[in-house]
């Protein structure tokens, strides 16, 4: 519960600070486009033009993306925990479920605080737009993580129902057990 309550924390710190970006760089949007314009006009002319003087005097604060980055970070990571641990917990505490899942969990935190690392000091010398490799690479992984973990609890649930199948013929509502496997299973399927 304590997971759920700080991931919706983050989540709704994010979006506040993705809107406060938002207006930002709107006001900075409209600096850049008059800049562009006079260097436009300034080439039809022959004369130089370079954007550099732009960069110096608009500068973004250093750091201006390591709060949002933060705050996304810390949720994927307890979410992928979430989700490896049940899968973990299902399988009966197995060892080789936790050493493929603890890898996967430590390599998506590493890249993930390489990528807050690269988006909190990334706009130190430029304004221009940006891909972080970091984070690419960090979502790339956690979904790995959560396809790992669905996989492992979807397999469970269809052993279950294939050992028990000749018990629900007759059922309409399936047993708890089964209630319980379809939550974990639809769960991960919509993360």
């Amino acid at each position: 519960m304590l997971a759920c309550i700080i991931m919706y924390a983050m989540a709704a710190t994010h979006f506040s600070l993705t809107i406060s970006w938002i207006f930002q760089s709107d006001k900075q949007s409209v600096v850049a486009q008059t800049t562009i314009a006079q260097c436009l006009t300034n080439l039809t002319l022959s004369t130089p033009c370079t954007l550099q003087h732009y960069i110096n005097a608009n500068p973004i604060p250093v750091g201006s993306d390591c709060l949002p980055a933060i705050m996304l970070t810390i949720p994927i990571i307890l979410s992928d925990a979430i989700v490896l641990w049940r899968a973990w917990v299902l399988w009966g505490r197995n060892r080789t479920i936790l050493a493929v899942s603890a890898a996967l969990l430590l390599a998506t935190f590493g890249l993930a605080v390489k990528s807050t690392s690269y988006q909190c000091h990334l706009f130190t010398t430029s304004w221009l737009e940006f891909v972080d490799p970091y984070g690419v690479a960090s979502w790339m992984l956690s979904w790995v993580t959560n396809v790992w973990a669905t996989g492992l609890i979807g397999w469970k649930a269809w052993r279950h129902r294939q050992l028990i199948r000749g018990d629900l013929r007759g059922a309409i509502n399936g047993t708890q057990a089964e209630k319980a496997l379809m939550l974990f299973l639809e769960s991960g399927i919509l993360y």
